[in-house]
């Protein structure tokens, strides 16, 4: 970290904020408010779009993430490590089913700036990447 950051800004706060941020999901159950961090392998990379929907048919919610950030300083490079992920909720047993691009075919090379998803004949995952073209999955359901 010497390498990266100026010995006297780091502090006892700033490595307890490096090592404690993270992303959540905020689930409401009926009132009550629980918030769980995603599973470390979606941490990699910031997560800036998500669709929630039942993507297997069990009628749990499912999270579709999309990320990574381009627009930090040189000194610490991109941050672009996240592909897509798909999380599968295990439901009442809480916690989620990670599967990566290569169980879905879903995989994302560059930054997200959108993510949605059309229902129709055939419905279809829009992903919008800074400075690319836009990049269309169809969706097929279990």
């Amino acid at each position: 970290m010497d390498d990266i950051f100026n010995p006297e800004s780091i502090s006892e706060e700033f490595i307890y904020y490096i090592n404690t941020t993270s992303s959540y999901v905020l689930w409401n159950e009926q009132g009550t408010f629980r918030w769980e961090a995603l599973p470390k392998e979606v941490q990699e990379s910031p997560v800036k779009k998500m669709i929630i929907m039942d993507f297997n048919g069990d009628s749990y919610p499912d999270i579709l993430l999309g990320g990574n950030d381009y627009t930090y300083d040189v000194s610490t490079g991109n941050y672009d490590a996240s592909k897509g992920h798909l999380l599968i909720s295990k439901g009442a047993a809480k916690g989620f089913e990670i599967l990566g691009p290569k169980d879905t075919g879903f995989i994302i090379k560059g930054q997200v700036e959108s993510l949605l998803q059309t229902n129709g004949e055939r419905p279809l995952i829009i992903v919008g990447i800074n400075r690319k073209d836009v990049v269309v999955y169809e969706y097929v359901p279990n």
